[in-house]
Order: C-alpha cells, then structure tokens, then sequence
C-alpha cells in the first residue's frame, strides 16, 4: 500500500455535489432511537406500560414522517421507489429474515445453554463457536456460474 500512495498517478476527480434531507435526517434518528428504546426498556417496564407505549407511537409518527418526507425529497437519505422492484423487495425480505434467524439463534441459544442446561457461560460461548465452523467452508463449496 505505501508503494501504491507514491507509484500510482494521482487523480483529482470532483464529484458533484449532491443535496442533503436534513429534514429525512432528524426525523429517522430519533424514530430509531425511540424504538430502541422502547424495546430495551419494556423488559423492564414491560410492554403494556404508558412509557414502552408512548415510545412506541412516537418510534411510529417519526417513521411515517420520515416515509412521507422521502417520497417528496429532492435528493432523499432512502430511494424509496427502489422498493418497486421486486427482485429488491425480495432481496430485502430474504436478507432481513436471515438476519432475524441469525441474531435469535445467537441471542436464544446462550439463554437456553445457561438457564435450562445450567452451563457457565464460557462452556456455552464455547459450543457457540462451532457456528463459525461452516462459514469458511461453505465459500468453497459454491460455484461460479
């Protein structure tokens, strides 16, 4: 890499510009830190509580402002008409539920090894590992076409 910063020409390419929603912005991070946390704190509070509640219908509000906000920005934070497409609809389906099986197998399994097995949590961190032991390999058994 240090010999690539002095032997490799330089380029000076100016990329245009584009425009900022300020506006798509402050409303989707406090949508996102609102349901944050509304989920952490109703496993203290609960859900039914007015607190977890309120949370929750302020997490909403911002995110429907947030969804109306980006259909009319000109340059918006989500292209919102990407969604169309349903190849990319699916993709995100797909990419979203295997994420949500993924963190509930790594969130619920350390649980159930600690609770209902009673095994230390170095003992059920250590069967854990064994879930990387595909990874590495799976990549060679694919093909290219």
């Amino acid at each position: 890499m240090l010999l690539g910063w002095f032997l490799l020409p330089r380029t000076h390419v100016k990329a245009p510009r584009t425009g900022m929603d300020w506006l798509g912005l402050v409303s989707l991070m406090p949508a996102v830190g609102a349901l944050l946390l509304a989920l952490s704190e109703a496993s203290r509070l609960g859900f039914g509580s007015q607190v977890v509640l309120a949370l929750l219908a302020a997490s909403l509000v911002l995110f429907v402002f947030f969804v109306l906000r980006e259909r009319r920005a000109p340059h918006p934070l989500v292209d919102l008409s990407l969604f169309r497409a349903g190849t990319f609809s699916r993709g995100i389906g797909t990419g979203l539920l295997s994420y949500l099986v993924l963190f509930g197998i790594l969130f619920v399994t350390p649980l159930y090894l600690e609770s209902a097995q009673s095994l230390p949590s170095t003992v059920a961190g250590l069967l854990l590992t064994v879930l990387r032991c595909p990874g590495p390999r799976g990549a060679r058994c694919g093909h290219d076409g």
